[in-house]
């Protein structure tokens, strides 16, 4: 930006000088201003390493989530985020929280200054994996993928034990009916065949092993029934309950 302007003198309350006894050298100045652009871009960052063992990272917090830089047009045309490397937030062999401070403005070119908070905080929380173990009857388990005039039953079992870890907090919240158990049995014939079990789980919550069972495919009576199994929610509670803190 540049202009010329005229001079106006100001005395200490701010009221305009005007005394025709001053001699001014010049009544006009000119000057020249850079005027800088500023936007809100995003924080990302990604973690290296992980906790110890017999540890899980519970959540990870950023704060702020965005700042605000400024500079040239230009050069803030090139900035979309300000990235964090891995290396700086490394939690190898953690067994608590830790949280990391960060200098926003090493992030960024020289010529992009941060004009908001300087420091960015990330957080992790950390804490002991614990384990607990449910009985899911057969009966619920869905039976998905079963072709047209065919039957399908789960045999020589009526239950399936399992475990599942996660954080404690995590762990102390599921219910059994939060856990929903499924077999695919696309392509199936007639016969007994061994399926895997697949579960939709809580979130936060990791299955401990595989499991499976065996069923048997035959025709249906006439060809014109399907018979499938369908996911039911149930209050029971877990026939045995195995938990460690660490």
């Amino acid at each position: 930006m540049q202009s010329i302007v005229p001079v106006v003198l100001y005395d200490t309350d701010g009221n305009v000088i005007d005394d025709p006894k001053l001699e001014l050298s010049t009544n006009e100045l000119e000057y020249k201003a850079k005027v800088k652009k500023s936007k809100n871009v995003t924080v990302k960052y990604s973690v290296s390493g992980k906790p110890a063992d017999g540890y899980i990272v519970n959540s990870i917090e950023c704060s702020p989530e965005q700042i605000t830089i400024s500079g040239d047009e230009k050069a803030l045309e090139r900035i979309s985020e300000i990235t964090i490397p891995s290396e700086e937030i490394n939690i190898d062999g953690l067994k608590g929280d830790k949280t990391f401070r960060l200098w926003a403005p090493d992030y960024m070119p020289d010529d992009i200054q941060v004009v908001s908070d300087n420091v960015i905080t990330i957080t992790i929380k950390v804490s002991g994996i614990n384990t607990r173990d449910y009985t899911i009857k057969s009966e619920n388990i869905a039976i998905n993928g079963l072709s047209a005039g065919m039957k399908c039953e789960i045999v020589n079992q009526s239950t399936v034990s399992i475990r599942i870890s996660g954080a404690k907090e995590t762990i102390d919240s599921v219910n059994l009916s939060d856990i929903k158990a499924y077999i695919n049995v696309t392509g199936f014939t007639e016969g007994e065949h061994t399926a895997l079990v697949n579960f939709d789980l809580p979130q936060g919550c990791t299955l401990v092993g595989t499991y499976s069972v065996t069923v048997n495919v035959k025709s249906s009576a006439g060809g014109n029934e399907t018979e499938t199994d369908s996911t039911q929610s149930t209050t029971q509670a877990p026939t045995e309950t195995q938990s460690s803190s660490q």
